[in-house]
């Protein structure tokens, strides 16, 4: 069993970084590898098993660990985000409204639609913060962000994860021709 580079598939090499450290390293890449990502056995490929359904409680999740995410996840994820940012939008509004037709002289009620307006406001802002979150994960990933993003865009892109994880063999290059009869 060969230490390979997850990126190449090279055999990994060790370097000195002094007296004391020495660091996994990728000669054909040139860089540092890191012991628990970058490195692979046998120039086998770092797949992730994508399911179809994202949980949607990552999006309490803090930013560095949603850049942990597969692509496929924070397109979900984002899909979940703007749904709840819409949502919130609505419930201002509605709440908005009952306020405005409250009699003045019901100050229960008006506190409590001030309250409830407060909520919704630190919802609204926490959704919208998580939005450009993941928005910003994505955009170091890939070129563009869909301005819709449908159940259709999703399952399609999901199906053609799954597609490229089977299609791809090990990182491994026969140095001896295989003869054919």
């Amino acid at each position: 069993m060969t230490k390979t580079c997850a990126y190449c598939g090279t055999e990994v090499t060790t370097r000195q970084i002094n007296e004391r450290e020495t660091a996994s390293h990728c000669i054909f890449c040139e860089m540092d590898l890191n012991p628990e990502t970058d490195i692979m056995i046998d120039g086998m490929r770092n797949l992730k098993n994508i399911p179809p359904v994202v949980d949607t409680t990552y999006l309490q999740w803090p930013t560095p660990k949603l850049m942990q995410l597969s692509t496929f996840e924070l397109f979900s994820l984002l899909k979940e985000a703007n749904r709840e940012r819409s949502e919130m939008y609505e419930n201002r509004v509605n709440t908005k409204t009952m306020r405005g037709e409250v009699d003045k002289d019901d100050v229960h009620t008006i506190k409590l639609l001030d309250n409830t307006l407060e909520s919704i406001d630190e919802m609204y802002e926490f959704y919208t913060r998580k939005k450009w979150s993941i928005e910003n994960i994505l955009l170091k990933r890939v070129d563009h962000i869909p301005g819709r993003l449908t159940d259709s865009f999703l399952m399609k892109f999901w199906e053609n994860s799954q597609k490229t994880n089977a299609r791809m063999k090990p990182m491994t290059i026969r140095k001896v021709q295989q003869k054919t009869y």
